[in-house]
């Protein structure tokens, strides 16, 4: 199946029904780094049909439903180990923050679950997500405070 059939259309359709249901109080989507100010590395992701663009199509049906939203753009996730968090910590910047960067699988799970149970903090925000080793251990609460609603 080509990404533009399930990072735009299927996504997209996912957030329609979720409007249409009237009972979603938070949507999350993991997305991407670089899906809005494309840069390297992760830029290599529109070689293959455009990864980025579709991604990005569906974040902007998101932030338009009205519904409370979080999108977490990971960096690049770690190889099957997902030992990463054990020696890096969780690194959040706003939209367009960073280029490229590496995360784990389980750090990503961890970031989506705080945005489910703390919508208070989470709601209406793009959230760029790496894991860095010179990093301080920082509770996903508190990251999340510190980046700035976003708007379409």
């Amino acid at each position: 199946m080509l990404p533009y059939k399930v990072d735009s259309v299927g996504t997209t359709a996912v957030w329609e029904a979720a409007v249409k249901a009237g009972t979603v109080e938070q949507a999350v989507m993991v997305s991407s780094l670089g899906t809005e100010q494309v840069k390297f590395p992760a830029a290599l992701l529109n070689l293959f049909w455009g990864i980025l663009v579709w991604k990005r199509q569906a974040e902007v049906a998101l932030a338009k439903s009205g519904l409370p939203y979080t999108i977490v753009r990971p960096g690049g996730l770690e190889a099957a180990g997902d030992d990463y968090g054990d020696t890096h910590n969780v690194v959040f910047g706003a939209a367009n923050e960073f280029g490229g960067g590496t995360v784990s699988r389980m750090q990503i799970a961890d970031v989506v679950a705080e945005a489910l149970t703390n919508p208070d903090v989470a709601a209406n925000k793009v959230v760029e997500v790496i894991a860095k080793d010179d990093a301080p251990a920082r509770p996903i609460k508190e990251l999340f405070a510190q980046v700035p609603e976003y708007r379409v």
